[in-house]
């Protein structure tokens, strides 16, 4: 059991500190199943206005942020596994109720596959209003040898309306060296779903050099 000290963070459109404190809780069996607790005391501060959607607006203010999340997993030894996690909390004056989970398949130590989903439904009130957004996702990962892996992240997202895409290939050229290519794609717009909206390719490499 222990406390979370407060957060601080920034975008270029809204500035925001978050300050929480809490217990946690965190056991873990010898099975390898384990849950986790979370209970905080918080509160936003909103030195700025931003957008939660196309029509829904948060103005500047103090909010409460009071909330309660948990998170579980079963054992990662087993061939399928099951991750879940839930969030329920206070948002900018309304509520937010958040609840997901993903099953992971990995019939052998170079392969593995996991289905995911989430709903988050969105309370918020004049001037704003509610939203739910189910993100569903697919991820894959395969080891060619101990220096080479590939994963893919497959997602769509039901309030945008968008389709994700992102491949990265890693290939450890020596120990603490990396290479990294990585394939990202976004489809959706207000016709169709397929539409492209952006396509791109960054490659990036580290070297580890002992002085």
């Amino acid at each position: 059991m222990g406390f979370l000290c407060p957060d601080y963070a920034s975008s270029s459109f809204v500035v925001n500190r978050t300050g929480a404190y809490g217990p946690f809780l965190t056991p873990e069996w010898e099975s390898g199943e384990s849950f986790n607790l979370f209970v905080q005391r918080a509160e936003t501060v909103l030195d700025e206005s931003f957008e939660l959607t196309d029509s829904l607006y948060v103005p500047p203010g103090r909010y409460g942020a009071d909330h309660i999340m948990f998170m579980g997993s079963t054992s990662k030894n087993r061939m399928a596994y099951l991750d879940v996690n839930g969030n329920f909390s206070q948002f900018y004056h309304g509520t937010l109720r958040s609840m997901g989970g993903t099953l992971t398949v990995a019939p052998t130590p170079k392969v593995s596959v996991g289905v995911g989903y989430t709903r988050n439904a969105v309370d918020v009130p004049y001037p704003s209003g509610t939203f739910t957004a189910d993100i569903s996702s697919l991820r894959a990962s395969y080891s060619f040898s101990t220096k080479l892996t590939t994963n893919v992240l497959l997602q769509y997202s039901s309030l945008d309306r968008d389709f994700t895409t992102n491949l990265r290939l890693n290939f450890i050229h020596r120990p603490g060296s990396d290479l990294f290519i990585v394939f990202t794609e976004n489809r959706g717009d207000d016709r169709r779903l397929w539409n492209v909206q952006n396509r791109g390719v960054v490659m990036k490499i580290t070297y580890l050099a002992r002085l």
